[in-house]
């Protein structure tokens, strides 16, 4: 704990009601820091701040469209 953090110092009793009152978005808001407390307490980072993680998606993706169709069309020969 840091020294400046001494006078914010709350009991549980006190921060119940307090967050009882917070609305749904705060609420969500404080969950947010408080697991990214918890995951620096632990050092843990599901995923790393500042950094740069590439996504995939389908967009440009046109060999798995060409397989999906070839593969649809496959299907319905087999039904009829």
């Amino acid at each position: 704990m840091r020294p400046q953090d001494e006078e914010m110092i709350m009991s549980i009793s006190e921060l119940i009601p307090a967050i009882q009152s917070l609305s749904r978005a705060e609420k969500v808001q404080l969950l947010q820091v408080i697991a990214a407390e918890i995951a620096q307490d632990e050092e843990l980072s599901i995923i790393p701040p500042r950094i740069k993680h590439e996504v995939w998606s389908p967009y440009d993706a046109f060999d798995a469209a060409e397989q999906l169709i070839n593969a649809l069309k496959s299907d319905q020969h087999t039904m009829r």
